[in-house]
């Protein structure tokens, strides 16, 4: 009974986990949605003021286009900080707690 109770319990845990990724990786989706949205929205920026003025030799390179694109968009590598983001699950960790803590319990 009490091996049922524990099995239960830990149980609970790994799902209290997964919930717990799962609401990261859905936080994670939805920012690199937004993410992909703001650089399609650039993009149809940028082709409408390509068709809108002239091609000149003078104009801006496309290397110094991109790079105002990526100053506008933000730095892709930086996510802003969310206040009630979940606590990020170390899951090696999770793993080797529960490994110790069922060979400790086996003996």
């Amino acid at each position: 009974s009490r091996y049922a109770i524990h099995q239960m319990q830990l149980q609970q845990q790994r799902a209290a986990m997964l919930i717990a990724d799962l609401s990261q990786h859905r936080l994670s989706t939805s920012e690199l949605i937004q993410r992909v949205n703001e650089l399609e929205a650039l993009v149809a920026q940028a082709h409408r003021q390509a068709e809108s003025t002239p091609v000149n030799e003078d104009d801006e390179s496309l290397s110094v286009r991109l790079r105002s694109a990526r100053q506008q968009a933000g730095d892709p590598g930086t996510t802003p900080a969310q206040p009630n983001a979940a606590p990020v699950v170390n899951e090696k960790a999770v793993d080797d707690d529960l490994a110790r803590r069922r060979a400790r319990l086996s003996q």
